[in-house]
């Protein structure tokens, strides 16, 4: 017999489906670079399996099998025009592909197809999220209540900043610790910080080499340290040296991705940043 979830464990467990969707979503952007396009197609798959999960959790419909989710998506959602046929195609076509490249002989997943599959599965899950939304707040399920240190759901680290307070965080590691005459880190915990602890010659995307939790990034004879991210909409970097430092956030863009991991916008604006000193 089912487990049947109180309120608060449903908000949590829709939270941390979708959140693992959209890093499911990120595991084949490595597959896709890596070329393994088979193990691409089943990350595909799984991103919108676990968005799915998620949205018939939120609206407590109940199924056991991967092919009752399909079906259940179908006559809630397809068949009711609360999700457009061509978004729901989509479940319905990785389901077949992801089947077929796992369990077949000699089934073969190719470039093509996968770079085909990909900005749909990444629409797929929006539109799921946007549903989502329209049932409950979408920061009301994903952060239902926030608290100071006590947050397994958030961002990484748990960190909801403002790009002013970013900036803030930016100059103190920029000062080895010190903020307006406070001390917050020792000199010697923010050296330790940015000394390479990690590195690698098979990269994913700009991640080459890594500090204690700070990317540390070459470009044109700069060493740059902070940190990316994106999730939920957003896009940001935060790159500082010793003299100067960058913040870029960014909501909402139609892009395109670049080379390294960032998209034409970061890219764009990190040349010209670069530019001034």
């Amino acid at each position: 017999m089912k487990e049947i979830l109180d309120k608060e464990s449903k908000k949590a467990l829709v939270a941390y489906r979708i959140q693992r969707a959209y890093e499911t979503l990120r595991e084949a952007e490595v597959m896709i670079r890596e070329s393994f396009y088979n193990a691409a197609i089943n990350r595909l798959y799984y991103a919108c399996y676990y968005a799915t999960v998620a949205l018939l959790l939120k609206y407590d419909i109940q199924t056991q099998t991967h092919n009752g989710v399909k079906t259940m998506l179908g006559l809630h959602f397809i068949s009711t025009g609360k999700l457009p046929v061509k978004v729901g195609k989509t479940f319905s076509t990785l389901f077949e592909k992801r089947h077929s490249g796992d369990y077949d002989d000699f089934v073969y997943c190719d470039e093509e197809m996968v770079n085909n599959l990909y900005p749909q599965a990444e629409t797929f899950i929006n539109s799921i999220q946007e549903l989502i939304r329209d049932k409950d707040k979408f920061l009301q399920v994903v952060f239902p209540r926030y608290e100071l240190g006590n947050n397994f759901r958030g961002p990484a680290g748990g960190l909801f900043i403002s790009p002013i307070d970013l900036a803030k965080f930016m100059q103190m590691l920029m000062n080895y610790g010190v903020y307006d005459n406070k001390r917050y880190l020792t000199k010697e915990t923010v050296s330790l910080m940015k000394e390479v602890h990690w590195q690698t010659k098979h990269p994913i995307g700009i991640y080459k080499k890594k500090g204690l939790q700070l990317l540390i990034l070459d470009v044109d004879n700069r060493r740059l340290y902070g940190h990316t991210g994106n999730a939920y909409g957003l896009r940001s970097f935060m790159l500082f040296d010793d003299n100067y430092g960058y913040i870029f956030m960014c909501n909402g863009a139609k892009y395109v991705m670049a080379l390294e991991d960032f998209t034409s916008l970061q890219e764009e604006c990190l040349k010209e940043l670069l530019k001034y000193e």
